[in-house]
């Protein structure tokens, strides 16, 4: 199973500096601004991620509140709030943090 988008491996994308936000990712699509809005309430409600924390910094490593069932729900919010469907596995499996999400749509030209 092939685990890139634009050559880039989703491993990597789980050691990315704290600092690292998904428009510092240069040669990749960027998911557009309306759609970003979107997705960072989506991961502040499934997560219970406070106003005054970044949900940039959401990663499913590190994230006391991700574990597979909050998973399963932002993919669930993700394809009912945008109107996608992550219906391949390898989709989900690609979302492992905020900024992986932001590719992932991006990479689908939202």
């Amino acid at each position: 199973m092939d685990k890139s988008v634009n050559g880039s491996r989703i491993e990597d994308w789980k050691i990315l500096p704290s600092n690292t936000f998904p428009n510092d990712l240069e040669g990749h699509n960027h998911v557009r601004a309306e759609n970003q809005e979107i997705l960072e309430r989506i991961f502040r409600i499934v997560l219970e991620i406070p106003n005054d924390e970044d949900v940039h910094q959401a990663r499913q490593i590190n994230h006391p509140r991700w574990d597979s069932l909050a998973h399963l729900s932002l993919i669930a919010a993700i394809d009912s709030e945008l109107g996608v469907t992550l219906s391949d596995i390898s989709d989900a499996e690609q979302i492992t943090s905020f900024a992986s999400a932001t590719i992932l749509l991006g990479e689908m030209g939202l």
